[in-house]
């Protein structure tokens, strides 16, 4: 009879450790954040880089997530669930990130800031302080004909500064760990300066308002720069996009020299003009006379007075500026495979990378440079590409260029490496007096390894182009997604660059093979009942053993 309670009781014990196994696991679980994403951009894991910048944190960061108690449908509820799993993931990085969730759950304002007379409610402060905004949302089947107004929105705090990403609704959700992680390494990190230089007052920054907006919204410090004037000490990258009048010695002078600080310069600069007020068409062109041509042939590079199109056509109907298509047709180039520029896993490395860039030119080496061997295309065209080298061509609406192609050519290039001064190694071709310097100040070489990018065309970066994006045109979302990557590449912040891209391009799952796939189908439909029949055939056996033992033992007695 004692016998008998002894093996009960450590039945009795064996299933309370079975227990205590499954808690066990349960709480590891919640401690141990652990996902499989299969997607090609990793769009449902926080990246490398994400994890290092809070990992490294010296105070602490609250993030602070304001979302409706109703999301109304279903997409938005989506929405609000992903957002909260991915707050969590900084946090469990972390102890010095605090996460709060502030659940708005106000009529007044849900449907209105600005109906709301209570100015003294606490979550209606925080609301304005970051800055948080609603957006509607709905469908008539959800909300009996009229759109709801929600709010999902983050609010980031970091040694008494802040931040916020006031409203996810043009946001797509795997850019979110972009805004984020954008947003904390605004208050972590010096923002970075860019300079949008000009050269001609009446061309000031005329047709670049989104790219700078664009640049802003992503934590940049922008200013807008005369190069007749000395460049403050504190801008990290200078832009000049499609100057059309020639460069003074003072201006040549100023880029010179700002290059020989170790900063970094994008140059995106038109080989012809393209005349794009004529009815029924463009032209004619004219060539672009911008006096840079020697300093770019001293780093190895020539933009050429001509204009690379393509002779397949791949957007019939689609024309001028501003127009049903706002695309000049026949103009899709593909960014050229380059692991260091975008980093790897870019999506300018991949099937679908293409920009549209139109009225581009293409560009040269200087065999005669000692900076030649350093240069890195980063533009090509495609193969059907041709090229149009004579001044006063005219482009006609519907046309379908040339049957032949000539082959690949080179839009852009960067440079990275210890330069020395054009400047002054050619101080008898630039005038001193025009400085208002001598040659003892000049810097002769480079702070480090500067880094210079080379376009062959500025349009494609202009108003009358990008602003298309809100027509449908996806190619000009990449135009943007290019253009915010080589700025993060010459402020040296390219940190974020893979996160930035996510989402640019269709969802994409890895490609495995077949017996792969049915490998993963097998593990996850029987794996874990599988586990469990192991375990109770495991356990049965043990049981079965010890009744054998225990009736031998009795019979014996």
């Amino acid at each position: 009879m004692k016998r008998s309670m002894l093996y009960k009781l450590d039945g009795w014990l064996f299933f309370i450790a079975g227990l205590g196994i499954l808690f066990e696991l349960a709480m590891i679980g919640n401690l141990v954040h652990f996902r499989i994403d299969t997607t090609q951009d990793k769009e449902y894991t926080l990246s490398d880089n994400s994890k290092n910048l809070v990992r490294g944190l010296d105070e602490p960061l609250n993030l602070t997530l304001f979302v409706s108690d109703d999301m109304v449908v279903p997409h938005a509820k989506y929405a609000a669930r992903y957002m909260q799993d991915l707050l969590k993931e900084y946090q469990i990085l972390s102890s010095k990130i605090h996460l709060h969730v502030e659940l708005i759950t106000d009529e007044k304002l849900k449907f209105g800031l600005q109906n709301n007379p209570e100015k003294d409610n606490v979550l209606l402060k925080e609301l304005e302080r970051f800055k948080i905004e609603p957006f509607p949302v709905g469908e008539k089947k959800f909300t009996q004909g009229k759109q709801a107004m929600v709010f999902l929105g983050v609010g980031v705090e970091y040694g008494g500064k802040i931040d916020s990403l006031p409203s996810i609704a043009s946001v797509p959700l795997p850019l979110v760990e972009y805004k984020i992680s954008r947003a904390i390494r605004n208050l972590v990190v010096k923002r970075p300066k860019v300079a949008f230089g000009f050269v001609n007052n009446n061309a000031k920054s005329s047709n670049i308002h989104y790219l700078i907006q664009q640049t802003q919204e992503k934590g940049y410090d922008v200013i807008e720069q005369d190069l007749s004037q000395d460049i403050p000490v504190d801008v990290d990258v200078l832009i000049l996009v499609g100057p059309k009048v020639p460069l003074s010695d003072k201006q040549i002078y100023t880029l010179d020299q700002f290059l020989m600080r170790g900063k970094g310069v994008g140059l995106f600069l038109d080989g012809q003009v393209v005349d794009t007020s004529s009815p029924g068409g463009y032209g004619p062109t004219k060539e672009n006379k911008i006096a840079l041509d020697d300093w770019l042939s001293y780093y190895g590079m020539r933009v050429n007075s001509d204009l690379i199109l393509e002779g397949a056509p791949r957007f019939r109907g689609l024309n001028k500026p501003g127009g049903p298509g706002c695309v000049i047709a026949n103009r899709e180039i593909q960014f050229a495979v380059d692991p260091a520029f975008l980093m790897t896993d870019s999506i300018f490395l991949r099937r679908e990378s293409r920009l549209v860039m139109p009225f581009v030119s293409s560009i040269d080496k200087q065999e005669n440079s000692s900076y030649v061997s350093k240069l890195e295309p980063i533009f090509l065209s495609p193969k059907t590409a041709y090229q149009r080298k004579e001044p006063g061509y005219r482009f006609l609406m519907g046309e379908d260029g040339a049957k032949e192609a000539n082959g690949s050519f080179v839009l852009g290039y960067r440079l990275e490496a210890p330069l020395k001064s054009y400047v002054a190694q050619n101080s008898n071709s630039i005038s001193m007096s025009s400085q208002g310097t001598n040659a003892v100040s000049i810097k002769t070489e480079s702070i480090g390894s500067p880094r210079l990018i080379v376009v062959g065309g500025s349009s494609f970066l202009t108003d009358n182009y990008v602003f298309c994006m809100k027509a449908g045109i996806d190619f000009y979302k990449e135009n943007i997604q290019a253009a915010n990557a080589m700025i993060d590449y010459l402020a040296k912040e390219e940190v974020l660059t893979k996160e930035s891209i996510k989402g640019v391009r269709n969802r994409a799952i890895l490609e495995i093979s077949e017996t792969a796939t049915w490998a993963l189908k097998v593990i996850f439909v029987l794996g874990v009942p599988f586990i469990f029949v192991i375990f109770g055939v495991v356990r049965w056996v043990f049981i079965r053993g010890k009744r054998r033992r225990y009736h031998q033992e009795l019979f014996a007695d």
